[in-house]
């Protein structure tokens, strides 16, 4: 994962266990298990995929615990088959505990969409073409949803509005209407990019569209 990424991830982690643990931490955990017991516990695939998240899964027990033990047994983009062993943990059971949904909530997501991405990719092999991903993400999860989509072997698309220039029909319907069909818009969108932001990266799509509100 990229530096961003991370820093996305980190993020993540930090809001989800908060949601999850709120001010006083696991309840049950802390009423039924003695604070000193330790324990085991195996993170294991049910059905077959391909993996993604294990950086999120190694981020959640370390901020649930320093003294949790976390050892991946798989790396992202590693094809899974069912029962597969993708990590293990060690340590404080209460933290394990604690620790579990959020770690496996992560997992599960990432790799489900690292699935599907093999799917498109193995699709359309031997093919002179590429699966890009979209904007199209759940908000706050865009670059960790972009970076499975690489882990499942697809390949990533713009990040978001910032960082390239994709013109598409909504663009072209705004100077189409500003200029009242006097001149082509085509032509005159792509002047106007190139003329604001001469060294930006430029991302091909075509303008014919079934969804004219997505960008």
């Amino acid at each position: 994962m990229t530096a961003a990424e991370l820093a996305a991830l980190d993020s993540l982690v930090a809001l989800a266990l908060a949601e999850d643990l709120g001010e006083a931490g696991d309840v049950t955990s802390r009423a039924t298990i003695p604070a000193g017991q330790t324990g085991r516990a195996a993170v294991v695939a049910r059905a077959p995929g391909v993996l993604a998240g294990i950086d999120a899964a190694r981020r959640v027990a370390e901020r649930v615990d320093p003294n949790l033990r976390f050892e991946p047994r798989r790396t992202d983009g590693d094809p899974l088959a069912a029962p597969a062993v993708i990590a293990t943990l060690a340590g404080p059971m209460q933290a394990i505990l604690a620790a579990e949904r959020t770690l496996l909530n992560f997992l599960q997501r990432l790799s489900g969409v690292a699935t599907l991405t093999r799917q498109y990719v193995a699709a359309v092999a031997g093919l002179n073409v590429k699966v890009l991903d979209t904007r199209k993400t759940t908000p706050g999860w865009r670059l960790l949803e972009k970076a499975a989509v690489r882990a499942g072997g697809g390949t990533n698309h713009r990040i978001g509005l910032y960082d390239a220039i994709l013109i598409k029909d909504n663009h072209l319907a705004g100077v189409r209407s500003a200029e009242h069909g006097m001149r082509s818009e085509i032509p005159i969108a792509i002047e106007r990019c190139r003329a604001m932001f001469p060294g930006c990266r430029w991302k091909w799509k075509s303008i014919r569209s079934t969804n004219s509100t997505s960008r």
